[in-house]
């Protein structure tokens, strides 16, 4: 009774704070800033306080709340204003005045914990937990820290951070624990008993100790990587109550087997020097080796800026003459190799705005890695794991070759970097070798170009809905066909309509002359996803009613397709799978107004339908020199239902004898051994003699003996045995009146 007289006046303090709110966003609208800069501060204390009131009324009104909906229209109401609260707090503190401070007005910091008062300190973000147990600890300790262990903060709002900080599994665990003061605990319980599991922690992170992959290039990078996963493991394996300390010679022992060769010789060498090499003496070692080896990579980098060696200049010369050039990975004092400005080249705008032709020529000319752009070292050798995102081959996504680039003719004189050994290129990215020097030649008709024209034709696809037998409607995937007489649909999407099936008999004709039976066939409703256009179509049902739509994947970079229309299939681009055909039938209705778009030349038609703008005709791409050799696939639809006359011919065709014996020598001798041989008993039943090569009949060997030893055997341990000989002459005349 009392919650109930409570209620009414919680809800009403909470309307009058939440209309605070509108006032103090009034007064930041209309804000002047000489008029009402000094109302700032006042302004922020008063929000601050008020925030707390809401704060404690939203709280009590949460745990109050028995019913369900209830719940939720206080969690809506909290997602509204906290959001409004932050934003006005914001706003507030930006118009804060600022006042100069000059080096005389600075106080000298007394010695104590208050000089951080005036320090503005970054924010500590939450963290996050997606379930994964190696990340538990610090997560553990970093919320509980800042939010769990909070005497400001209430039950309800600690809630609301650990429901924000969660991701994934961990997410989950709690999502179905209500939001409110009472249930926090049971939340944080719920997750630190899935999670706090000592022996399951110690396991994983010994797991992941095994599980270090071994160093296969020396680098300063690698060791650090290397060094600090071990580190990380081990500290909070001992963190855990492992004895750490004590495992020196096994840690010692594991890090090794991960060490590149020469780090591990030189290991080797300096703990025949040591008394006592343990696992702290092998963590020094690869520290030290580390600073050796950034202090070396430092230098060589520094001996490279200061070599000036000007691309370069490449002359015309007969078929026959090559000209050697030795050019350096680099430009003095760092520049940019293709503006000559102070910047990495992945930072340079002309770089960006170049053809792709043009940036090979920078990459060419000055020796860089094609995969990741960087000096002294080639792609073959280059430790980036990012390949490009075009074609997933071993370049740079800037250097891969689109359609929409103006490729050069045969005769072009561009240079072209080749290995001393080769005279063409034979794949988009440029071979390159690190001890033999560069050549460059000029391109002449002779040489294959990097890549070739090809031409790519769009089917008719759009993207339609069915209406399954609960009226439910499923996205499917529909091939437009002029030239098919029925209407098709694959077995996977008639199996997830769900829908009725009839029989039928029908032989389906493609191109060709080939032709498959079906007997079965569907009927639902088709509707666009655009317009209110929908019919009832009857398809016959096949396993596959045709290839992927198209037969690769074609780039649609560079073209300008118009904003304000809709596809009929947004990746009509993509080589997908066909779920079914509208044929001749329907066609012709599908397309009301046959309104045409021409984007440009040597691009498809956009061709208006019922179910949006439809992608058809055919259009030019870049195919790379190493897909050349590939066959190309093309698409034929044309089907037609065979005629009753023609499926009788076929059938006495298919029924008439054939003369020719096409079996062989051992066939022949089983059929003749059948016809010998086959008896017929007096139940009714044939007699059949096995076919057996005579040759074999030596190789089987004397069995008889062994087998007849075996039964005498048994003979005697069933007369030893009389319950046991029982049981056996039992289960012997079952197993013989089965069988006849």
């Amino acid at each position: 009774m009392e919650n109930a007289l409570q209620k009414p006046q919680l809800l009403s303090r909470r309307d009058t704070m939440i209309a605070a709110l509108g006032r103090a966003e009034a007064f930041l609208e209309a804000y002047d800033e000489q008029r009402d800069q000094s109302q700032v501060r006042l302004r922020l204390e008063y929000l601050d306080s008020m925030w707390k009131s809401l704060e404690q009324v939203q709280g009590q009104l949460e745990d109050s709340e028995a019913t369900s909906e209830g719940r939720v229209q206080h969690a809506a109401t909290r997602a509204d204003f906290e959001p409004r609260l932050f934003r006005i707090k914001g706003d507030l503190i930006s118009k804060l005045p600022v006042s100069p401070i000059t080096n005389a007005q600075v106080p000298q910091p007394p010695l104590s914990t208050s000089s951080l008062s005036g320090i503005r300190l970054p924010t500590i973000s939450l963290p996050e937990f997606d379930g994964d147990y190696e990340q538990w600890l610090p997560f553990h300790d970093t919320y509980v820290a800042l939010i769990h262990n909070n005497p400001d903060l209430p039950e309800i709002q600690k809630f609301h951070y650990l429901r924000a900080a969660l991701r994934g599994e961990a997410a989950q665990l709690v999502e179905s624990i209500p939001i409110s003061s009472a249930n926090y605990n049971l939340a944080w319980n719920t997750l630190t008993g899935r999670y706090a599991n000592e022996y399951l922690l110690k396991k994983r992170h010994l797991q992941a100790l095994f599980d270090i992959p071994p160093v296969k290039r020396e680098t300063a990078a690698t060791l650090h990587s290397l060094v600090d996963d071990f580190e990380r493991h081990t500290k909070i394996l001992h963190q855990l109550g492992e004895p750490t300390d004590s495992w020196g010679a096994i840690l010692e022992h594991l890090l090794c087997t991960r060490l590149h060769d020469d780090s591990l010789k030189a290991w080797e060498d300096h703990a025949s020097t040591v008394d006592n090499p343990n696992y702290t003496c092998l963590i020094e070692f690869l520290q030290r080796r580390i600073r050796v080896l950034e202090s070396i990579s430092v230098n060589h980098h520094h001996s490279n800026s200061n070599t000036t060696v000007q691309p370069p200049n490449v002359k015309r010369f007969h078929n026959h003459q090559r000209l050697s050039s030795y050019s350096s990975t680099a430009t003095a004092n760092g520049r940019c190799p293709a503006c000559g400005q102070q910047h990495p080249l992945l930072r340079c705008q002309k770089f960006y705005r170049s053809s792709v032709s043009e940036r090979l020529n920078v990459v060419n000319a000055y020796r860089l890695c094609i995969n990741c752009l960087c000096a002294n070292h080639i792609a073959r050798d280059c430790s980036s794991n990012f390949n490009c995102k075009h074609c997933n081959r071993r370049h740079h996504s800037l250097l891969h070759t689109s359609p929409s680039e103006e490729h050069s003719s045969n005769n072009s004189t561009t240079p072209v970097v080749v290995n001393r050994t080769s005279t063409i290129p034979q794949n988009d990215s440029v071979e390159q070798t690190a001890a033999a020097t560069a050549e460059i030649i000029p391109r002449v008709e002779s040489v294959m170009p990097v890549n070739q024209p090809t031409e790519n034709v769009f089917l008719m696809t759009v993207i339609v809905n069915l209406v399954d037998a609960f009226g439910q409607e499923h996205p499917a995937r529909a091939l437009l066909d002029s030239a098919s007489q029925p209407n098709l649909i694959t077995e996977r999407m008639a199996q997830l309509l769900r829908i009725r099936r009839n029989r039928v008999n029908i032989i389906i004709m493609g191109a060709g002359q080939l032709s498959k039976p079906v007997r079965e066939s569907v009927r639902t409703q088709v509707r666009s996803r655009t317009t209110d256009f929908c019919c009832d179509v009857s398809f016959l049902v096949m396993s596959k009613v045709t290839a992927n739509l198209p037969a690769q994947d074609v780039s649609r970079m560079g073209w300008k397709l118009p904003k304000d229309i809709t596809l009929a299939d947004p990746t009509f681009n993509r080589s997908q799978p066909i779920d079914l055909v509208l044929g001749a039938k329907h066609f012709h209705s599908l397309f009301p107004t046959a309104a045409r778009l021409q984007i440009e030349d040597r691009l498809p038609l956009l061709v208006d339908s019922v179910f949006g703008w439809v992608v058809a005709g055919s259009a030019s791409s870049i195919r790379a020199a190493d897909e050349s050799d590939v066959d190309e696939i093309l698409q034929s639809n044309v089907v037609s239902m065979v005629s009753l006359e023609q499926s009788i011919e076929r059938f006495w065709m298919t029924e008439s004898l054939s003369t020719n014996d096409t079996l062989s020598v051992e066939e022949r001798f089983c059929e003749n051994l059948y016809q010998s041989t086959t008896t017929r008993n007096q139940q009714g039943r044939y007699v059949v003699r096995l076919p057996l090569k005579e040759e074999l009949i030596t190789k089987l060997g004397d069995s008889k003996g062994p087998a007849f030893h075996r039964y005498q055997l048994l003979e005697r341990r069933l007369a030893r045995k009389p319950e046991l000989k029982v049981e056996y002459g039992r289960f012997m005349e079952e197993y013989l009146s089965l069988v006849t």
